[in-house]
């Protein structure tokens, strides 16, 4: 007689563009998942540090520029570090790699930046819906072994 158990990990699939990716929403993934966060946010400073120093682009990408060069340097620049930014934010939710999958196949930095927002709140959501759902599992299952210890002492006073 064999006695075969199944395993299904805890998480959600997040499906962008052709791309699907997991994110476990396990104790020990939540853990990983909240200490990349902490990890980034020492780097997402440094990299809005090197936004700021890029400076306002807009001026220089006007009919009226008189240098074309030097705008598209500036464009340039603002693009690496949007994109760098970018990386980091979707490496921390979907995992290392994550962004450059799917820039591969969209090369498009201000509809990823646009769309990011939603990824994170729905993210975020589904990680207090599954927090919610754990603590609910773990009141069920306390109370159904203080109930058991309850009915072992009404038991042994008969």
């Amino acid at each position: 007689m064999a006695l075969i158990f199944e395993l299904e990990k805890n998480g959600f699939p997040i499906t962008i563009g052709k791309h699907e990716f997991f994110f476990d929403t396990s104790l020990e993934g939540l853990v990983d998942f909240y200490e990349r966060e902490k990890a980034n946010r020492e780097l997402m400073k440094k990299i809005r540090e090197e936004a700021e120093n890029v400076g306002d682009i807009s001026e220089l990408i006007s009919d009226d520029s008189k240098d074309v060069e030097k705008a598209k340097e500036k464009v340039v620049e603002a693009m690496a570090v949007r994109e760098k930014l970018l990386r980091l934010k979707y490496d921390y939710i979907l995992g290392d790699g994550a962004f450059d999958k799917i820039y591969a196949t969209f090369k498009d930095i201000d509809r990823l930046e646009e769309i990011f927002d939603s990824i994170e709140s729905a993210v975020n959501d589904a990680i207090l819906e599954n927090a919610s759902k754990r603590a609910d599992n773990y009141e069920q299952k306390r109370n159904e072994i203080l109930k058991k210890k309850a009915l072992k002492k009404k038991k042994a006073k008969k």
